[in-house]
């Protein structure tokens, strides 16, 4: 599994043996803008995980964003095969599939802030705890 999401985009211009300036330009990029993206420097705008998706519909959408998954989807035509009519309903599909992983990251998201809610409240009650018992010394059993 390669890690990083600008790892997965560097390891698709590589397989379609893109140069950095060609991919930049299939883009819509600055070739400087690419590098940093490959290299996990900058944050990879949704309008270019669109491009990518549109014009490398070969490749699976989970695996572009999330790294799960087989590299190559299976579900359509490979490349230079005949869309045809179906182009508009693949396009949909691609959207919907889109859609599932962003919802999937969602939910994940949203697991992590709950915890990350519970360990804050768990913090502050050990803070309380930690506040009473220090503001009240052990006085002596025989007082």
């Amino acid at each position: 599994m390669i890690n990083g999401i600008g790892k997965r985009i560097k390891q698709i211009r590589l397989n379609e043996n893109l140069s950095q300036a060609d991919f930049a330009l299939k883009l819509g990029v600055k070739q400087s803008n690419l590098s940093h993206m490959e290299g996990g420097g900058k944050k990879i705008p949704l309008e270019i995980l669109h491009k990518i998706i549109s014009n490398f519909n070969n490749y699976n959408i989970e695996w572009i964003l999330l790294g799960t998954g087989e590299i190559l989807r299976t579900d359509i035509s490979q490349p230079g095969g005949s869309i045809g009519q179906n182009s508009k309903c693949e396009k949909c599909l691609e959207k919907d599939e889109l859609i599932k992983v962003m919802r999937i990251t969602i939910d994940t998201q949203k697991e992590l802030i709950d915890c990350l809610q519970t360990l804050k409240e768990n913090c502050k009650q050990s803070e309380k705890k930690n506040q009473t018992s220090s503001e009240f010394p052990n006085l002596p059993a025989n007082l």
